[in-house]
């Protein structure tokens, strides 16, 4: 079902988000100009042509996120951990890279599909729906996480063709890095259980960016 999902998605019009009606998610007071602007610098580089509304909310956890209408949002806490431009316009560019490969519509559809197809087989309320709902989550997850291995080099090579480098693009990683090992970051619980390992991911971009300088060169 899920790669039934996947297949719907992939044949969805590159206007589909645009036309469609979603409910409004952010507010007047949440828009942040510089940052919009900055998005919408990033998006040729990102392929994209419609445009993405980002928004800024006033939470302390690290994230981001690519919802369903074009709409991005990035929390208070994840501006407040990354300092440098480049290492922010990674950031975007990621998730601009999620809009690009339709993730957080084949996440969304993901969700609905499995979640519903449990509950209908067994019954909402069943034993074997609250078995099958963990190991539905579990998959999820694994599949999260190979979609944000390619929206990392997607986002990579979008950072390359806006700036001509990628030196500081894993700023955010090396931050995430530090303070997992620091129990009271409780707040990176969800983003280190939804993602790869992050050493892993740092050697992964380090290595995909020797790659891009050679063959650029």
């Amino acid at each position: 079902m899920g790669i039934a999902v996947d297949s719907v998605v992939d044949r969805l019009p590159t206007d589909f988000e645009t036309n469609a009606t979603f409910t409004p998610l952010i507010s007047e007071n949440e828009i942040n100009p510089e940052l919009q602007s900055k998005v919408n610098a990033l998006l040729s580089c990102a392929g994209l042509q419609n445009a993405v509304h980002v928004s800024v909310v006033d939470d302390a956890s690290i994230n981001a996120m690519a919802l369903p209408g074009k709409h991005m949002i990035v929390n208070q806490g994840l501006l407040d951990a990354v300092k440098s431009d480049i290492g922010l316009s990674f950031v975007l560019a990621h998730e601009l890279a999620h809009f690009q490969h339709k993730d957080h519509l084949r996440s969304l559809g993901r969700g609905i599909v499995l979640s519903g197809l449990s509950a209908m087989l067994t019954g909402s309320s069943s034993s074997l729906t609250q078995l099958l709902t963990p190991a539905s989550h579990a998959d999820q997850s694994h599949y999260s996480k190979s979609r944000e291995s390619l929206a990392d080099s997607a986002a990579l090579e979008t950072v390359f063709c806006f700036y001509g480098y990628t030196e500081g693009a894993t700023e955010l990683f090396h931050v995430i890095a530090e303070r997992s090992e620091q129990s009271r970051w409780s707040n990176l619980n969800h983003y280190l259980s939804s993602h790869p390992d992050t050493n892993e991911r740092i050697h992964v971009i380090n290595a995909l960016s020797r790659e891009l300088k050679d063959t650029n060169e």
